[in-house]
């Protein structure tokens, strides 16, 4: 028969193991629906996270706004490649510019440039926030070159952000005739203590590679979404009233 003891420690162990395996979408901007300029409300966005630093773009990608494509139409990224969670609609909007956009030379001219879109989560409670996977979609209009990709992060503002903080090695979108089909980026954090546990993170999506003449690349996302755990505070709760069972049981045993 199983003691309180043993109870007690399955009862923490299962408990710990549900908070970090419910993964759910914890915020999501699809652009399936044109929207103002400036207007960067994530389409999802759960309970208990705030996007404190709204979607925005610089250097490059300054003036990006949410619109829809003119034909062809780019399509979407619908699957999510984590989880499987299907997200986004089958429209055509994107997020991006309307002219030539990130032209830097490699990652390190990207990031001296300022050539990115950011957001910033925080967690209403802190220590709550616990990061799984970062993905999105990426595509270039045009015909004169390719556009190269990278996803770099801060945990808990920070303030340096440098090549060798990259999180996803570099995704190179060929240039083609016109728009292109999305390319799918993914950053597996799942096992990455630094995005467990915490207060805030800012994610910069990098792009470089483009042309700056006439009819180059113009570099566009879709289907931004970050995924992991906010757990209730009533998860907590009962996880403190579990441990500290244990630990009553432990020191009676030993008395």
């Amino acid at each position: 028969m199983m003691n309180k003891k043993t109870l007690a420690f399955s009862g923490v162990a299962i408990l710990a193991a549900s908070l970090t395996s419910q993964a759910a979408i914890i915020a999501g901007w699809d652009f399936g629906t044109p929207a103002s300029p400036g207007s960067s409300a994530p389409t999802t966005l759960l309970s208990g996270v705030t996007v404190s630093t709204a979607l925005d773009g610089k250097g490059g990608w300054n003036g990006a706004v949410a619109y829809n494509s003119t034909t062809p139409s780019i399509g979407d990224n619908t699957g999510f490649a984590a989880s499987g969670t299907a997200f986004g609609s089958t429209e055509s909007g994107n997020f991006g510019t309307t002219t030539n956009n990130a032209n830097a030379a490699n990652l390190a001219g990207a990031i001296s440039g300022g050539d990115y879109i950011s957001f910033a989560l925080t967690a209403d409670t802190a220590g709550t926030l616990n990061v799984s996977g970062f993905s999105v979609g990426g595509a270039i209009a045009g015909v004169k070159s390719a556009e190269s990709w990278n996803i770099l992060a801060q945990v808990d503002g920070g303030t340096s952000w440098t090549a060798a903080g990259a999180l996803a090695s570099d995704t190179t979108i060929t240039a083609t005739q016109s728009l292109t089909a999305f390319t799918d980026i993914f950053v597996d954090l799942s096992g990455n203590a630094t995005f467990q546990g915490i207060d805030s993170v800012e994610f910069r999506i990098y792009s470089w590679g483009g042309s700056s003449s006439t009819a180059s690349s113009r570099a566009q996302i879709d289907n931004l979404v970050v995924e992991g755990v906010i757990p209730e505070p009533s998860s907590y709760a009962l996880l403190a009233g579990c441990l500290a069972l244990t630990s009553v049981m432990i020191r009676r045993r030993r008395a």
